[in-house]
This record gives structure tokens, sequence and C-alpha cells, in this order.
């Protein structure tokens, strides 16, 4: 048994409630020291700060007895390593953590047949505070808590960015009519051909929240049904790609449907999200870990992959022949897509790594 492991408070409350002086238990945590994250992919914090979580994973392991590995993730055969990926998934995905948990897990199979992760706890406890402050501070201004608002809004600035909170309540508020107005400022929908051009929005959740009291809960219901199955779909084909069983003690019905019963204050409180998880892991996991106000997400440099000119790189792979002979995509936009990116004055990595998904998935099923 081992433990996926980065700087946050849900994996390291799993090895500190386990870790002890007489056995050693295998982490795990990808690092992404020889690749800088551009400014563009930390917009969701205040300031231009280093994201490396090894450093805090490293103190922990010294302090819990923690046979820590740090996998330093490499992209030097990205998009034949992401067409792999792929594979398994049987589908293109969003998220770019997809591919440094399939070299971690990769690692880790050498050592390990179950691996424990934090996965779930975001969801359930309110952790993507970018994305629940809003909620929270239009909660209070419901029940006329004006001071509450003001603080929470205030609490928040301290660390993360406003224009990075106000994108993020848009994104995850599923507000179609915003979601088609910015896709047409930012004439990304011209990158569409034919039957693409037909795109209509469609809802991150699949079922309407009922019978909650709070709007907070609406909302993190959302995300339990909704965001957090697509996590679970890669979690559990990268694990069983690697014959590792996953397990995600977060997961626990039980746990889930006490959580759901709470009041909004037992989850955010003071500008920190988890508020009632912090609380019960005080004396068993570090104040180093359950008063950092950071939450990095599990996210990975793109910016520099879609920057660069290398073979079989994804700039080659989107703009070859075979992909452009598709009908999906337009040359011409995809070229001002990847000079933009070149050129920094605007970063769509995000929007053109699910391209590139999109082309690997057709390689891996269609062309084959």
């Amino acid at each position: 048994v081992g433990f996926t492991l980065s700087s946050g408070i849900d994996s390291s409350s799993l090895v500190s409630s386990v870790g002890n002086k007489k056995t050693k238990f295998q982490t795990y945590t990808a690092n992404f020291n020889t690749y800088n994250f551009k400014n563009s992919e930390k917009f969701n914090f205040k300031n231009n700060i280093e994201i490396n979580e090894s450093i805090l994973v490293n103190k922990l392991a010294s302090d819990k007895n923690l046979n820590s590995n740090i996998i330093n993730v490499q992209y030097n055969n990205y998009s034949n390593d992401l067409k792999k990926i792929i594979y398994f998934l049987e589908s293109g995905h969003n998220s770019p953590a997809i591919f440094p948990l399939f070299q971690v897990l990769e690692f880790a199979k050498n050592d390990i047949t179950v691996v424990l992760e934090g996965q779930g706890a975001d969801e359930l406890l309110a952790g993507y505070i970018s994305n629940v402050t809003p909620i929270i501070f239009l909660e209070y201004l419901k029940k006329i808590h004006i001071k509450s608002a003001i603080n929470t809004i205030r609490n928040f600035l301290k660390t993360y960015s406003f224009k990075a909170m106000f994108m993020l309540f848009i994104r995850s508020g599923n507000f179609k009519l915003i979601n088609k107005l910015y896709f047409i400022y930012s004439k990304k929908e011209k990158v569409f051909l034919n039957q693409l051009k037909k795109y209509k929005h469609l809802d991150d959740y699949p079922l309407k929240p009922t019978g909650f009291d709070n709007i907070l809960n609406k909302h993190l219901y959302k995300s339990h049904t909704g965001g957090l199955v697509n996590l679970l779909h890669y979690g559990d084909a990268i694990s069983m790609a690697h014959s590792l069983e996953s397990r995600l003690p977060f997961m626990d019905y039980r746990l889930v449907e006490f959580v759901f019963t709470l009041p909004s204050e037992f989850k955010i409180s003071k500008g920190f999200g988890k508020y009632i998880h912090r609380k019960s892991m005080q004396g068993i996991v570090p104040d180093y870990i359950l008063n950092n106000p950071y939450k990095f997400g599990f996210d990975s440099p793109l910016a520099f992959l879609f920057s660069s000119d290398f073979s079989n790189s994804p700039k080659e792979i989107l703009l070859s022949d075979k992909c452009i002979k598709r009908g999906l995509f337009s040359k011409k936009y995809l070229e001002k897509l990847f000079e933009k990116q070149k050129n920094n004055t605007s970063d769509n990595s995000r929007f053109l790594f699910r391209l590139l998904n999109v082309e690997l998935w057709f390689r891996n099923f269609i062309d084959n």
C-alpha cells in the first residue's frame, strides 16, 4: 500500500493518519522542476508564486517517517505518451493532469499494488476555494450577513486573484449565453469547421440538486455528480493501466452523506475551504499544511509545450495534413493560435491541449 502525495491537506491527512515509526509508507509526488509554469498558468494567484509541491512534501515525509518518491515528470515524448494515455482512457480528456499522473503511477507500480489517494475531498468540502468563494458570498448576502460577506472576499483576496475567481464562477455556473459570447469574443469558435460548428454547450453535471437548504451544498452537489465523475474516470483508467488498485477514502458513502448535511460555515470559514477537515486534523497533520492558504490542484505546465517547435510536437500534429484533412479544425486559425502562443500575446495552451486530445483519439480509434 502506498499514497499519491501533494502538499495539500487531503493526501497529507491520509498519510498523517496512518504514518508511524514502525511502518515506512511509500509516497509518490509529481515534480515539474525542469519545466516552468508561465505567469498565465498562475492566474489563479495574486502573486507570482513558485509552484513546487516537493518542498512541503519532503518536510512532511521527514516528520512522518515516509519514504518519499519525487517523480520528475518528463515531456520529451509528450505527444506519443499522451496518445498512449488516451488509448487507456478510450477518450480524450480536458485535464492536463492525466499526463503527470500516468508517470507517477507508472513509477509507483514497481513498489506497490494499492494506492490511496485524496480524490473527492475538494468537491465534498469546498476545497476549490476560487470556485466556492462567490457562492458563499452570495449565501451571506441572501441571509443579510453583510460583514461576513465582505470578510469572505477580503480573506480570499489576500492570496487569490479576483479576476480568476470571477472567471471560474462564470465557468462553473454553466451560463450558456455568457459561454457562447466568450467563444465568439475569443474567436476560438473560428477554429471549428463543419460538424463542430453545430457545437452546443452541455452542462457539467447531469442531475439537478434538490432538497438542499443552502446554495453551497447545491453547488457542491453539482461538482460531486458532475466534474468529479470525470476525474474518477481518468483516475480509475490510469491506475488500472498500471495494474494498480486506486482507493479513495474520501469517497466513503457514509462520509459523503454526512458532510452534505452540514451547514456552509463548517466548510468555508476565514478564507479557508475544508474548515471542518482542517479542525479535525489538528494535532495529526502539521500546521504548515493545515494553515497553507495555497490550493494548487494537480496541474501540468502546458504553455511551454504549445510554444515550442520540435519533432512530433503538438503544433506539428495539429497542423499536419492528416489532422487538417479531417475537416474539423481550421488550419488558418490554428496557426494564429500557435503564433499568439509563441509570442506570449495570449495563452491558449489548455484549449489547444483539448484539440490535441481529439486528434490523438482519432489516430488511436479511427485511423487504426
